[in-house]
Protein backbone atom coordinates (compact mmCIF):
# COMPACT_ATOMS: atom_id res chain seq x y z
CA UNK A 1 0.00 0.00 0.00
CA UNK A 2 1.48 3.64 -0.74
CA UNK A 3 0.08 4.91 2.36
CA UNK A 4 1.34 8.48 1.01
CA UNK A 5 -1.07 8.42 -2.36
CA UNK A 6 -3.90 7.04 -0.38
CA UNK A 7 -3.66 10.31 2.30
CA UNK A 8 -3.45 12.72 -0.64
CA UNK A 9 -6.50 11.09 -2.29
CA UNK A 10 -8.45 11.51 0.96
CA UNK A 11 -7.02 14.59 1.90
CA UNK A 12 -8.22 15.80 -1.67
CA UNK A 13 -11.84 14.25 -1.76
CA UNK A 14 -12.83 14.46 1.60
CA UNK A 15 -13.26 17.64 3.98
CA UNK A 16 -12.23 17.85 7.02
CA UNK A 17 -14.23 16.41 9.74
CA UNK A 18 -16.85 14.49 7.22
CA UNK A 19 -17.31 11.08 7.77
CA UNK A 20 -17.17 8.66 4.59
CA UNK A 21 -17.67 5.05 4.38
CA UNK A 22 -14.99 2.21 2.85
CA UNK A 23 -16.64 -0.82 1.04
CA UNK A 24 -14.27 -4.14 1.02
CA UNK A 25 -15.43 -6.22 -1.74
CA UNK A 26 -13.63 -9.87 -2.09
CA UNK A 27 -13.54 -11.61 -5.52
CA UNK A 28 -14.54 -15.19 -4.70
CA UNK A 29 -15.37 -18.34 -7.17
CA UNK A 30 -17.96 -20.05 -4.65
CA UNK A 31 -20.25 -18.80 -6.68
CA UNK A 32 -20.00 -18.32 -10.57
CA UNK A 33 -23.01 -16.42 -10.86
CA UNK A 34 -21.84 -14.19 -7.87
CA UNK A 35 -17.98 -13.36 -8.28
CA UNK A 36 -18.30 -11.07 -5.50
CA UNK A 37 -18.79 -10.72 -1.56
CA UNK A 38 -19.64 -7.30 -0.57
CA UNK A 39 -18.24 -6.76 3.32
CA UNK A 40 -18.78 -2.98 4.23
CA UNK A 41 -17.17 -1.07 7.19
CA UNK A 42 -17.66 2.89 7.92
CA UNK A 43 -14.65 4.92 8.91
CA UNK A 44 -14.44 8.19 9.89
CA UNK A 45 -12.10 10.80 9.39
CA UNK A 46 -11.71 13.47 12.33
CA UNK A 47 -8.79 16.24 11.45
CA UNK A 48 -8.08 19.93 10.66
CA UNK A 49 -7.71 21.88 7.61
CA UNK A 50 -4.86 20.14 6.72
CA UNK A 51 -5.85 16.42 8.20
CA UNK A 52 -3.20 15.97 10.91
CA UNK A 53 -6.12 14.60 12.94
CA UNK A 54 -6.57 11.09 13.88
CA UNK A 55 -6.81 8.92 10.94
CA UNK A 56 -4.35 6.89 10.54
CA UNK A 57 -6.56 3.73 11.63
CA UNK A 58 -8.34 4.49 8.72
CA UNK A 59 -5.14 4.06 6.75
CA UNK A 60 -4.18 0.72 8.61
CA UNK A 61 -7.63 -0.58 7.85
CA UNK A 62 -7.17 -0.42 4.35
CA UNK A 63 -3.82 -1.61 4.63
CA UNK A 64 -4.85 -4.70 6.26
CA UNK A 65 -7.65 -5.55 3.78
CA UNK A 66 -5.36 -5.18 0.55
CA UNK A 67 -3.43 -7.77 2.54
CA UNK A 68 -6.34 -10.38 2.91
CA UNK A 69 -6.63 -9.79 -0.81
CA UNK A 70 -9.70 -7.33 -0.83
CA UNK A 71 -10.49 -4.68 -3.51
CA UNK A 72 -10.70 -1.46 -1.42
CA UNK A 73 -13.27 0.95 -2.43
CA UNK A 74 -14.69 4.35 -0.68
CA UNK A 75 -17.46 6.33 -0.62
CA UNK A 76 -17.81 9.80 -2.91
CA UNK A 77 -20.52 11.01 -0.41
CA UNK A 78 -20.53 11.53 3.48
CA UNK A 79 -22.40 9.15 5.43
CA UNK A 80 -24.24 11.79 6.83
CA UNK A 81 -25.58 12.72 3.48
CA UNK A 82 -25.75 9.33 1.78
CA UNK A 83 -29.40 9.36 0.59
CA UNK A 84 -29.99 12.56 1.09
CA UNK A 85 -28.02 14.56 -1.96
CA UNK A 86 -25.54 14.18 -4.54
CA UNK A 87 -22.57 16.88 -3.85
CA UNK A 88 -20.65 14.85 -6.23
CA UNK A 89 -21.06 13.24 -10.00
CA UNK A 90 -18.42 10.83 -11.54
CA UNK A 91 -17.39 8.61 -14.45
CA UNK A 92 -16.10 4.82 -13.88
CA UNK A 93 -14.41 3.55 -17.76
CA UNK A 94 -13.59 -0.20 -18.16
CA UNK A 95 -12.94 0.09 -21.21
CA UNK A 96 -8.93 1.45 -21.73
CA UNK A 97 -9.14 2.34 -25.31
CA UNK A 98 -11.81 4.99 -24.54
CA UNK A 99 -11.17 8.78 -25.11
CA UNK A 100 -11.10 11.15 -22.69
CA UNK A 101 -14.06 13.21 -22.38
CA UNK A 102 -12.42 16.00 -20.52
CA UNK A 103 -9.52 16.34 -21.97
CA UNK A 104 -8.62 17.19 -25.83
CA UNK A 105 -8.53 13.69 -27.77
CA UNK A 106 -10.01 13.68 -30.88
CA UNK A 107 -11.58 10.60 -30.81
CA UNK A 108 -13.97 11.90 -28.24
CA UNK A 109 -17.14 13.64 -29.60
CA UNK A 110 -18.87 16.51 -28.20
CA UNK A 111 -17.34 18.84 -26.07
CA UNK A 112 -15.12 19.25 -23.61
CA UNK A 113 -16.00 18.40 -20.22
CA UNK A 114 -14.63 20.45 -16.89
CA UNK A 115 -11.03 18.80 -15.42
CA UNK A 116 -11.87 16.12 -12.97
CA UNK A 117 -11.83 16.81 -9.37
CA UNK A 118 -10.00 13.36 -8.92
CA UNK A 119 -8.71 11.14 -11.49
CA UNK A 120 -7.45 7.84 -10.66
CA UNK A 121 -5.86 4.76 -13.18
CA UNK A 122 -7.84 2.04 -11.69
CA UNK A 123 -5.59 -0.57 -13.64
CA UNK A 124 -3.47 -1.19 -16.40
CA UNK A 125 -4.68 -2.47 -19.63
CA UNK A 126 -3.30 -3.75 -23.03
CA UNK A 127 -4.37 -0.22 -25.52
CA UNK A 128 -4.67 1.86 -22.13
CA UNK A 129 -5.87 2.03 -18.76
CA UNK A 130 -8.85 2.03 -16.89
CA UNK A 131 -10.10 4.97 -14.61
CA UNK A 132 -12.52 6.45 -12.63
CA UNK A 133 -12.94 10.35 -11.93
CA UNK A 134 -14.83 12.50 -10.36
CA UNK A 135 -16.37 15.94 -9.80
CA UNK A 136 -17.38 17.74 -6.92
CA UNK A 137 -20.45 20.18 -7.69
CA UNK A 138 -20.28 24.04 -6.86
CA UNK A 139 -21.50 24.68 -3.36
CA UNK A 140 -25.37 24.77 -3.00
CA UNK A 141 -26.07 22.70 -6.24
CA UNK A 142 -26.49 19.71 -5.15
CA UNK A 143 -28.31 17.13 -6.61
CA UNK A 144 -31.56 14.99 -5.22
CA UNK A 145 -31.23 10.93 -4.96
CA UNK A 146 -33.22 10.55 -8.39
CA UNK A 147 -31.67 13.59 -10.28
CA UNK A 148 -28.21 12.51 -9.00
CA UNK A 149 -28.71 8.69 -10.23
CA UNK A 150 -30.18 9.82 -13.43
CA UNK A 151 -26.94 12.51 -14.47
CA UNK A 152 -24.56 10.02 -13.40
CA UNK A 153 -25.63 7.42 -15.59
CA UNK A 154 -26.25 10.04 -18.16
CA UNK A 155 -22.36 11.42 -18.05
CA UNK A 156 -21.75 7.01 -18.07
CA UNK A 157 -23.72 6.93 -21.52
CA UNK A 158 -22.31 9.59 -23.12
CA UNK A 159 -18.89 8.48 -22.17
CA UNK A 160 -19.55 5.00 -22.99
CA UNK A 161 -18.63 4.32 -19.79
CA UNK A 162 -20.41 1.38 -17.04
CA UNK A 163 -24.13 2.97 -16.63
CA UNK A 164 -24.18 0.49 -13.88
CA UNK A 165 -21.84 2.48 -11.59
CA UNK A 166 -24.58 4.82 -9.65
CA UNK A 167 -24.39 3.69 -6.09
CA UNK A 168 -22.85 6.66 -4.30
CA UNK A 169 -21.76 4.70 -1.26
CA UNK A 170 -19.16 2.24 -3.33
CA UNK A 171 -17.63 3.77 -6.37
CA UNK A 172 -14.36 5.01 -6.37
CA UNK A 173 -11.17 2.59 -6.21
CA UNK A 174 -8.56 3.95 -3.40
CA UNK A 175 -5.57 4.95 -5.05
CA UNK A 176 -2.04 3.03 -3.88
CA UNK A 177 -3.99 0.05 -2.62
CA UNK A 178 -3.52 -2.91 -5.20
CA UNK A 179 -6.19 -4.17 -7.11
CA UNK A 180 -7.00 -8.00 -5.97
CA UNK A 181 -8.60 -8.55 -9.24
CA UNK A 182 -6.76 -7.90 -12.43
CA UNK A 183 -3.21 -7.26 -9.45
CA UNK A 184 -2.01 -4.05 -10.57
CA UNK A 185 -2.03 -1.12 -8.52
CA UNK A 186 -4.58 2.08 -8.36
CA UNK A 187 -2.60 5.27 -9.01
CA UNK A 188 -4.30 9.13 -8.43
CA UNK A 189 -3.50 10.89 -12.23
CA UNK A 190 -4.91 13.76 -11.36
CA UNK A 191 -6.63 16.36 -8.91
CA UNK A 192 -8.17 19.92 -9.21
CA UNK A 193 -9.24 22.55 -6.50
CA UNK A 194 -12.26 23.76 -8.95
CA UNK A 195 -16.06 23.02 -8.31
CA UNK A 196 -17.91 22.37 -11.76
CA UNK A 197 -22.04 22.80 -12.66
CA UNK A 198 -23.72 20.46 -13.84
CA UNK A 199 -24.39 22.41 -16.61
CA UNK A 200 -20.71 22.40 -17.52
CA UNK A 201 -21.31 18.97 -19.04
CA UNK A 202 -21.84 18.79 -22.48
CA UNK A 203 -24.61 16.56 -22.67
CA UNK A 204 -27.81 17.56 -24.97
CA UNK A 205 -31.24 15.80 -24.47
CA UNK A 206 -30.65 13.75 -27.63
CA UNK A 207 -34.11 13.29 -28.55
CA UNK A 208 -34.84 16.92 -28.39
CA UNK A 209 -31.68 17.75 -30.56
CA UNK A 210 -32.01 14.74 -33.21
CA UNK A 211 -32.38 15.21 -37.18
CA UNK A 212 -31.87 19.10 -36.19
CA UNK A 213 -29.63 19.14 -39.16
CA UNK A 214 -32.36 17.99 -41.29
CA UNK A 215 -34.94 19.65 -39.81
CA UNK A 216 -37.45 21.68 -42.46
CA UNK A 217 -37.57 25.20 -40.96
CA UNK A 218 -41.07 26.34 -40.82
CA UNK A 219 -40.71 29.18 -37.95
CA UNK A 220 -37.51 29.86 -36.70
CA UNK A 221 -38.80 31.49 -33.63
CA UNK A 222 -39.95 28.83 -32.28
CA UNK A 223 -35.93 27.48 -31.46
CA UNK A 224 -33.88 30.76 -32.20
CA UNK A 225 -37.06 33.00 -30.38
CA UNK A 226 -36.58 31.04 -27.58
CA UNK A 227 -33.29 31.50 -26.99
CA UNK A 228 -32.65 35.19 -27.56
CA UNK A 229 -35.71 35.63 -24.79
CA UNK A 230 -33.00 34.35 -22.67
CA UNK A 231 -32.78 31.29 -20.46
CA UNK A 232 -33.16 30.49 -17.04
CA UNK A 233 -29.96 28.30 -15.16
CA UNK A 234 -30.20 24.63 -15.44
CA UNK A 235 -31.42 25.34 -19.10
CA UNK A 236 -28.88 27.80 -20.52
CA UNK A 237 -26.51 25.16 -21.62
CA UNK A 238 -29.02 22.84 -23.65
CA UNK A 239 -30.94 25.60 -25.67
CA UNK A 240 -27.00 27.18 -26.30
CA UNK A 241 -26.35 24.18 -28.20
CA UNK A 242 -29.71 23.25 -29.74
CA UNK A 243 -30.01 27.06 -31.04
CA UNK A 244 -26.31 27.11 -32.56
CA UNK A 245 -27.39 23.51 -34.26
CA UNK A 246 -30.25 24.78 -35.55
CA UNK A 247 -28.11 27.99 -37.11
CA UNK A 248 -25.57 25.61 -38.30
CA UNK A 249 -28.64 23.49 -40.14
CA UNK A 250 -29.93 27.14 -42.01
CA UNK A 251 -26.09 27.61 -42.80
CA UNK A 252 -25.23 30.16 -41.00
CA UNK A 253 -21.49 30.27 -40.42
CA UNK A 254 -19.73 29.84 -37.12
CA UNK A 255 -18.41 33.25 -37.25
CA UNK A 256 -22.27 34.66 -37.81
CA UNK A 257 -23.41 32.29 -35.42
CA UNK A 258 -21.32 33.83 -32.31
CA UNK A 259 -22.92 37.23 -31.94
CA UNK A 260 -26.39 35.48 -32.56
CA UNK A 261 -25.36 33.27 -29.51
CA UNK A 262 -24.02 35.98 -27.33
CA UNK A 263 -27.13 38.07 -27.76
CA UNK A 264 -29.21 35.26 -25.94
CA UNK A 265 -26.02 33.99 -23.59
CA UNK A 266 -26.73 38.28 -22.33
CA UNK A 267 -30.31 37.83 -21.56
CA UNK A 268 -30.16 34.80 -20.00
CA UNK A 269 -30.70 34.41 -15.73
CA UNK A 270 -27.73 34.65 -15.02
CA UNK A 271 -26.07 35.73 -17.91
CA UNK A 272 -24.12 32.03 -19.88
CA UNK A 273 -20.23 32.76 -19.53
CA UNK A 274 -18.36 33.09 -22.83
CA UNK A 275 -16.41 29.88 -22.37
CA UNK A 276 -19.72 28.00 -21.82
CA UNK A 277 -21.43 29.74 -24.79
CA UNK A 278 -18.00 29.34 -26.82
CA UNK A 279 -17.94 25.33 -25.34
CA UNK A 280 -21.91 25.25 -26.80
CA UNK A 281 -21.28 26.78 -30.03
CA UNK A 282 -17.92 24.54 -30.72
CA UNK A 283 -19.91 21.39 -30.17
CA UNK A 284 -22.58 21.92 -31.93
CA UNK A 285 -20.57 23.20 -35.09
CA UNK A 286 -17.84 20.46 -34.91
CA UNK A 287 -20.16 17.43 -34.17
CA UNK A 288 -21.12 15.73 -37.23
Amino acid sequence: MDRRETERFIRRLFMPEEAFEVAYIHPTEEDPRKKVRRVERRADIIGGDDFKGDYGHVLDEMERAEEAGYNVYVSVLPVSHQGHVYDRVWVDQDDPTAPYPFAADERWEGGQWPEPTTLVKTSDAEGGFRWQAIWLLQPGTALSPDEGKAFVKKLAKKAGADESVHDARRVLRVPGILNAKRGSMARLISTSEGHVSTEAFDLPEESYVEGLLNMEVNNPQHILGEWLDGAKEGDRNRKAYVTARFLRSCGVSIEDAGPILKLGAMRCDPELPDHELQHALNSAYHRS
